[in-house]
């Protein structure tokens, strides 16, 4: 099967850059846990859109902080499974 698997697996450390490229300045959030929810947002945002699907992401490598909290109303594993 021909797609990609996608790597949102950064640590702690990396995520102020991931969010910077994504839009988000430091002054949107202050501390960890509101940068790991900004982070969190981020990722929800990607995985609700139409192109991520199984037609061109075989895999998903996730943050274990996304596991923890899911995707909507949903586990992470199980809304990427049968969601998309």
């Amino acid at each position: 099967q021909e797609g990609f698997v996608a790597a949102f697996d950064q640590s702690l450390g990396s995520t102020p850059k991931v969010l910077r490229l994504y839009g988000v300045s430091v002054c949107d959030y202050f501390g960890e846990s509101e940068m790991l929810d900004k982070a969190h947002e981020m990722r929800c945002r990607i995985f609700r859109s139409p192109s991520f699907d199984g037609s061109r992401v075989i895999a998903a490598i996730l943050f274990e902080d996304t596991f923890d909290r899911g995707i909507g109303d949903l586990p992470a594993a199980r809304y990427l499974r049968g969601v998309q």
